[in-house]
């Protein structure tokens, strides 16, 4: 973002948080706080915004996704880890009994 506009963090913190909490748009009442920027200059920020906004809700999908199957794999191999266990038993047992 610092590449579109040169501002001070504390003003592009303050930015990127209205952006955000309008859904990826400055909202108009909120425009005049930064009646320094052109129209093309906000447009861009807010592209930029949502752009990467998207990248971090595809990765923590992604992320969530793997970690559910991560999960899944897990119990099963913990399910066939118990199913062993209760057929050595029954081995034992019937061959004890004979």
């Amino acid at each position: 973002m610092q590449k579109i506009v040169d501002m001070p963090n504390t003003r592009t913190s303050l930015l990127v948080r209205l952006i955000l909490q309008n859904h990826g748009t400055l909202f108009g009442k909120k425009r005049h706080q930064f009646a320094e920027l052109r129209d093309e200059e906000v447009a861009q920020i807010e592209e930029v915004i949502r752009a990467t906004n998207a990248a971090e809700e595809m990765n923590e999908d992604l992320v969530s996704s793997d970690f559910d199957e991560f999960l899944s794999e897990r119990e099963a191999k913990q399910n066939n880890h118990r199913s062993a266990e209760e057929v050595v038993p029954r081995e034992r047992k019937q061959s004890g009994n004979a």
